[in-house]
């Protein structure tokens, strides 16, 4: 029997819509079902028989994210026959925060778009609160997903170890509820090594003794030529450096979740913006934190490396579209670990469960895939939220 056709689409602006979708597609991997996954900018298959699932987010002020406007400039014709998207059969997954006007805007327009271009619903639509933390929505809508996939499909996948079809993929007996709550022996504390800040000035006067002197004169910063406006997008990808010179929590001190208000000086930076626009920040970690965590992974953070997506190899690999990279490379470790990887955040399952994959203590392996699965979500509440 051939495999159904899933194609799963996200729009995400910081990578939360993707790692979801990117969640969804690894499932649908596992029931042996033909899954693919794509940025929305995209083309969407209109093969019949064929599913569809989207996880979109909301950015700016009701504004798609980038990998997802042609896609949503295209769809959103008047032009578009009525019967465009008839042999499709689709859900979507909004992703928003309440404390925002146009919450979830793009999920939900997107959801109305398909069904006025003629797809069918195979599982009710839902809007995620970032506000309200996104794993209480997320969560019970993923657990569901399957099950409605299941009754649209006419079968269970294609023949499955995952038991319930109502449940997200499961864990295997070895990995799963026999894991013990007790933590492997070893280390309860890690001390943190003393850096001498000489490091970041190193850095900063390099530029010399990597070029040498230059072989003419410059002028003066006021007297270069200014790029045309057009060019100065500010994006995550080209970040401009500005100061933080207040800041102040409005929220309650052991409010669950902190509102903090920063205000930035641009003055200076030629930046556009009008009310509803949306900025990030982005800050480096600690670089004790870091050298204290490249020490405990005993990994020399002065090592150059480079990387590149996986190449299509495998079934798995061969779906995936665009894998993007988010540091450059080359690029040393330390660099990685200080500008481009949140290490003092609260891990996502899906994090959890990878990161899983490459323990080399087999204990500890089965307490991470246990935090990661269904049956563990209190104990992860508990060990990782808390």
């Amino acid at each position: 029997m051939t495999p159904c056709a899933v194609s799963v689409f996200y729009g995400s602006q910081t990578g939360c819509a993707e790692s979801i979708a990117q969640r969804i597609y690894d499932e649908a991997m596992e029931k042996q079902l033909d899954a693919e996954l794509h940025p929305l900018n995209d083309k969407v298959e209109t093969r019949d028989g064929h599913f569809v699932v989207i996880v979109c987010s909301t950015t700016g002020n009701g504004d798609p994210p980038d990998n997802c406007g042609k896609f949503w400039r295209y769809v959103k014709r008047r032009t578009q026959p009525d019967d465009m998207l008839a042999k499709l059969r689709y859900t979507v997954l909004g992703l928003g925060d309440t404390n925002y006007d146009k919450f979830c805007f793009m999920g939900k327009s997107i959801e109305k778009r398909m069904r006025e271009l003629g797809a069918q619903s195979f599982y009710e639509f839902a809007a995620a609160d970032e506000a309200m933390g996104l794993e209480e929505s997320v969560e019970p809508w993923l657990n569901g997903l399957w099950e409605a996939f299941d009754k649209a499909n006419g079968v269970i996948g294609v023949a499955t170890d995952v038991g319930s079809s109502s449940s997200c993929v499961k864990e295997s007996s070895a990995y799963g509820d026999e894991a013990t709550d007790a933590l492997p022996a070893g280390k309860k504390s890690l001390t943190l090594a003393t850096v001498n800040a000489s490091y970041l000035l190193e850095k900063l006067i390099s530029y010399e003794k990597m070029f040498g002197p230059l072989d003419a004169p410059t002028e003066t910063p006021e007297d270069l030529p200014r790029l045309q406006s057009s060019l100065l997008s500010m994006r995550s990808t080209n970040p401009v450096l500005a100061s933080v010179v207040g800041a102040e929590y409005l929220t309650a001190p052991h409010a669950a979740r902190k509102v903090l208000r920063l205000d930035v000086d641009v003055s200076g930076l030629n930046i556009q913006y009008v009310p509803g626009d949306s900025i990030g920040i982005k800050c480096p970690n600690r670089l004790e934190d870091v050298d204290a965590l490249l020490s405990c992974l005993g990994v020399n953070g002065d090592e150059i490396f480079s990387a590149e997506p996986v190449a299509a190899t495998n079934g798995r690999a061969a779906k995936r579209k665009n894998t993007s990279i988010h540091f450059p490379s080359p690029c040393n470790v330390r660099d990685v670990f200080l500008n481009h990887v949140d290490i003092l955040s609260v891990p996502k399952k899906a994090a959890v469960r990878a990161l899983a994959t490459y323990c080399s203590d087999e204990e500890e392996r089965a307490r991470m895939l246990l935090l990661s699965s269904k049956t563990g979500a209190q104990k992860y509440k508990v060990r990782t939220v808390t």
